[in-house]
């Protein structure tokens, strides 16, 4: 049971890892941010995640409060993004 579990977990943190590779470019992440927060904003354009991970830097939020604010910002601009 417990090596199921391993083994699921660490397929989930590959896919993870490969997700956010593949789709937040290099001179958009921040290494002052956590992995998180890349992951958050991978659904989004480019010059769209740029923007999220400068104003998280800016305004040091945790990848909690990232979360909120993306949500807020999707509710306003009535956008959906499968996440």
């Amino acid at each position: 049971m417990f090596f199921s579990w391993l083994d699921y977990s660490i397929r989930r943190s590959v896919f993870s890892f490969q997700y956010v590779c593949k789709n937040v470019p290099i001179e958009n992440r921040r290494p002052e941010l956590t992995f998180e927060h890349h992951l958050l904003v991978a659904p989004f354009e480019p010059d769209v995640q740029k923007a999220m991970l400068d104003r998280a830097v800016e305004d040091g939020m945790t990848a909690s409060d990232l979360d909120l604010f993306i949500e807020e910002w999707m509710d306003f601009e009535g956008k959906e993004v499968k996440r």
